[in-house]
């Protein structure tokens, strides 16, 4: 049952949102204040988690076509304690938020709203819903600022893009491989409303542009002089070995993809590059 919380997935926020209060300002902010820090993650997961239960419980009937082995809410988990554990975690998300500060609480309020209409409506609606869930993507670096906000600016902007854009190309992903359930309920997301064929090209240009991100901010940090040279070089490589060579072989890759299990396997690509993008932070 704990599967619904998608616990990878609020692994992988947490651990984001700890590189960038350990990297991204003039200090190492983690440890500034462990009770806030602890408060700070702790509202971004519980909002999180009640965000992920109420999306699986108006996405059962689509998911017992596209992945019937993984639906919990009817089986081992009845609908009515699925919307109380959506409440619970939700309320207790935006309390830590309002212990942080007003901009904090505005944040997670946004998202709470974001993610019951995303859930119950947008996400069936062309590009709205991948476009919400891109931008929820990127407050999540973002609230970070309104924790510590001395954080650097431009490298705060830079992953928050980053975030943004990876999970934009996911989602997309996701509605192809998803497309069989998704017909059967009137969604009209890309794939389905364009083809695979149009579907394929704005994943190319995701791609492209994510690609161009990661150049012009290494070539910012290089004319910055932000980092010292070894730095710079080891940050480098390790940005084209573990994102940019990928999403060069994500392109080879999406060219050739015509199967749903093609996407899952692209999918499952972009889920790795985007966890090296999360680790880059600590060389940034």
């Amino acid at each position: 049952m704990v599967q619904i919380i998608r616990p990878k997935n609020l692994l992988l926020m947490a651990l984001l949102q700890c590189f960038v209060l350990l990297k991204l300002g003039a200090y190492n902010y983690l440890f500034y204040d462990i009770f806030r820090t602890i408060t700070l993650l702790s509202s971004t997961l519980l909002i999180a988690a009640g965000g992920y239960i109420i999306n699986d419980y108006f996405d059962v009937k689509i998911d017992l076509v596209n992945k019937p082995a993984k639906v919990v809410i009817g089986k081992t988990l009845s609908r009515r304690r699925a919307i109380i554990f959506h409440i619970v975690f939700t309320a207790l998300g935006i309390l830590c938020a309002a212990y942080i500060s007003i901009g904090t609480l505005g944040i997670a309020v946004l998202c709470t709203v974001l993610l019951y209409l995303y859930s119950s409506s947008l996400k069936k609606r062309f590009l709205v819903g991948n476009m919400t869930i891109a931008f929820l993507a990127a407050l999540s670096v973002v609230i970070c600022k309104t924790y510590i906000h001395d954080l650097d600016d431009t490298k705060i902007a830079a992953y928050s893009i980053f975030a943004a854009l990876s999970t934009l190309l996911r989602e997309i992903v996701k509605d192809v491989e998803d497309e069989k359930g998704d017909m059967l309920f009137q969604s009209h997301s890309l794939a389905i409303s364009l083809g695979l064929r149009r579907t394929k090209k704005i994943l190319l240009l995701i791609v492209i542009l994510l690609l161009a991100g990661v150049i012009s901010y290494l070539a910012e940090a290089y004319h910055s002089s932000s980092m010292n040279e070894l730095f710079f070089w080891t940050y480098t490589l390790f940005l084209f070995a573990g994102v940019v060579f990928p999403l060069l072989y994500f392109i080879f890759k999406l060219l050739q993809a015509e199967k749903q299990t093609d996407f899952a396997q692209l999918s499952r690509l972009v889920k790795i590059i985007m966890l090296i993008g999360i680790f880059s932070i600590l060389l940034s």
